[in-house]
């Protein structure tokens, strides 16, 4: 009779196996989640400096702020109330139309993971001091929009940037 000798792997071998994929996944996971974060806060500066570019030309040209009221939700995206309004029900949306036209006619859209009623988004905000706020989630510090800075404020893991708007 031949001497057979079944080959395979122990249990040891498959369970060290195991557990150096699932490390490797764990780091993978970590490593993705940030990138997306930082993907989504790139994609909000980048509308907020094409945003600021516009109220800039806006003001030039017109001579006052691209919105009624005191307060505009800008861009598209988001989540509104039954009223129609963003922001905790403070605010509608009336700086879009005015800001389309420098913007060849269409608003950025925020990401949608940065939203909700009561705190993300961007807004021209004309209460104190005008300035337009956008929110960086994830960060200890607000990237410059090639605007003035203005101030910063935290809301959990969010910073609200805020840069001075020109002057009418």
């Amino acid at each position: 009779m031949k001497n057979s000798k079944l080959s395979g792997f122990t249990i040891v071998e498959l369970l060290i196996v195991i557990v150096v994929i699932g490390i490797l996944a764990a780091i993978t996971i970590v490593a993705f989640n940030g990138v997306q974060n930082r993907a989504r806060n790139q994609r909000m500066v980048s509308a907020a400096t094409q945003v600021y570019k516009a109220i800039s030309l806006h003001v030039t040209e017109k001579g006052t702020y691209p919105l009624t009221g005191t307060i505009s939700c800008v861009g598209t995206g988001y989540p509104v109330d039954s009223a129609g309004l963003c922001y905790s029900g403070q605010s509608g949306l009336t700086a879009n139309t005015a800001l389309a036209a420098y913007m060849g006619g269409t608003m950025p859209s925020l990401p949608m993971e940065q939203l909700s009623t009561t705190a993300r988004g961007m807004l021209i905000n004309l209460q104190n001091t005008p300035v337009l706020e956008f929110t960086i989630t994830n960060s200890s510090t607000c990237p410059s929009i090639g605007a003035p800075f203005n101030s910063v404020a935290v809301a959990g893991n969010d910073l609200w940037c805020r840069v001075t708007l020109p002057s009418l």
